[in-house]
């Protein structure tokens, strides 16, 4: 993959495709300069990998939250638990 199809892909693959169609056009046209392109693709990769990094601590996040929610639902059924036994202890005492 070249340069410029590297660039472009990424400018495809954007949710807002109309924020790259200025430089979409001057990379399809060959209007920019070596120095310029090799500046893109730096700043594409950088900004990609930054994404790509704060979808990952999103996710771990998310994931410790769930983790969280069970162990408190888990820790609530074990007093709930705990509780209805010993109701069944003081009722067997009381037989």
């Amino acid at each position: 993959m070249t340069k410029q199809e590297y660039l472009l892909a990424v400018i495809n693959a954007m949710p807002d495709r109309e924020m790259g169609r200025g430089i979409k056009a001057m990379i399809e046209n060959n209007q920019l300069e070596e120095h310029t392109i090799d500046a893109l693709v730096v700043i594409f990769r950088k900004t990609a990998e930054k994404m790509a990094n704060i979808i990952k601590k999103h996710n771990l996040i998310e994931a410790i939250e769930a983790i969280e929610n069970l162990n408190t639902k888990k820790t609530q059924q074990a007093k709930q638990d705990k509780s209805d036994l010993e109701k069944l202890d003081n009722m067997l005492n009381d037989f």
